[in-house]
């Protein structure tokens, strides 16, 4: 079968490429920061399965070391990889303490349950244990974008305070706000 020319270039369009990329690759993860994974038991599927979707750097730790960890590198998110109650009681109630009062964007917190049952600790979301690792992926990306939202927002405060309650004037958009109007 013979290509003529503009075959070709449907065949090295933009669009043709891109979903080349996906395919071979697959999406690549939005993750700024490290991530800790809660579990007793090394969770080594949970990880491999984060690595392989762009999560770095990954930081396991029990529930008693929970605490000393998000102070330690003040994680971007947490996943809890044990769909159980968490063993250490006080470590799970000082580690919720931590990422509730913690400054800066939100730290999301996604645990793995079994079925309807509640998650590890009140102020995770909950993911379906018996389902694909792919799907607490993609509840993990969008907790991410959430949280680079919320950062957005913060910094924008920042910069409204600092302006005296003012939105500075932006003149690079001034030539867009008048060809609009």
């Amino acid at each position: 079968m013979m290509f003529h020319q503009s075959d070709s270039r449907h065949i090295n369009s933009a669009r043709v490429r891109l979903c080349a990329f996906f395919k071979l690759r697959g999406p690549r993860m939005s993750l700024q920061g490290p991530l800790i994974v809660v579990a007793e038991q090394p969770a080594i599927e949970l990880v491999k399965a984060l690595s392989a979707a762009g999560a770095f750097p990954i930081v396991e730790a029990k529930w008693s070391d929970a605490p000393t960890a998000f102070l330690m590198i003040k994680p971007s998110a947490v996943v809890i990889a044990e769909p159980r109650p968490p063993t250490n009681e006080a470590s799970a109630r000082m580690f919720c303490l931590q990422i509730v009062t913690a400054n800066g964007p939100i730290v999301p917190v996604i645990a793995r349950v079994r079925g309807d049952e509640d998650a590890a600790v009140p102020i995770a979301l909950p993911a379906d244990a018996a389902l694909p690792i792919e799907r607490l992926l993609a509840r993990l990306q969008s907790a991410m974008r959430t949280r680079a939202l919320h950062a957005t927002v913060l910094r924008r405060i920042e910069l409204f305070a600092s302006h005296n309650g003012q939105l500075p004037c932006c003149r690079s958009a001034m030539p867009l706000m008048m060809r609009l109007s």
